[in-house]
């Protein structure tokens, strides 16, 4: 139906992408119609499809460093967060998670460079204009990983664009890419 804000037009990638994470729980709607591929994917929810995605391990919830990170977040949220920092994925600052945070093109290629396993970069120089050596080597190595396994080609040819937020349309194509790669759901 027309208000339904996932549709075939958006770009086969897209539609199959989002489509298939919703099919395999890895994310929900933000209502019964409505999964908002424009909005900024935050913190939290990048924490959470990756824990769904690696098929909800199990989490030690009394390792928890963060003093914003408790269960009022929701339990799904609560444990996919501590399970993100428990495995390494994510670091947080001053004791700080920022749930609610947006996540960046180059945090997304960071973390999920991280999820699978911080893969050797065989590429010497980057494609992208905007993604240099200074911008810290987890950073450029992650970004660098993602374009040559094929998760991204950037927002243009010679652009990653690594401070634009990451919108949940992006990351489901980076997830449904992932997949491929690595097959954690079958």
């Amino acid at each position: 139906s027309s208000d339904l804000d996932v549709y075939e037009d958006m770009g086969k990638t897209t539609y199959k992408a989002i489509l298939w994470a919703y099919e395999n729980g890895i994310v929900k709607g933000t209502s019964n119609t409505e999964y908002s591929p424009g909005s900024d994917c935050t913190r939290a929810q990048l924490c959470v499809m990756l824990w769904r995605l690696k098929g909800k391990p199990a989490v030690d919830t009394t390792n928890n460093p963060f003093s914003d990170v408790s269960t009022s977040l929701g339990n799904t949220t609560y444990k996919a967060i501590l399970w993100a920092y428990q495995q390494g994925i994510v670091k947080g600052s001053n004791g700080r998670f920022d749930p609610d945070g947006s996540t960046t093109r180059a945090n997304m290629a960071v973390m999920l460079w991280r999820l699978a396993g911080k893969p050797t970069v065989n590429a010497t120089s980057s494609p992208f204009v905007d993604v240099v050596a200074s911008m810290g080597n987890t950073t450029y190595k992650a970004i660098l990983w993602a374009y040559e396994v094929g998760l991204t080609k950037g927002v243009d040819t010679t652009h990653f664009g690594p401070e634009q937020e990451c919108t949940r349309a992006q990351l489901a194509v980076f997830l449904y890419r992932l997949n491929n790669l690595y097959g954690y759901i079958q």
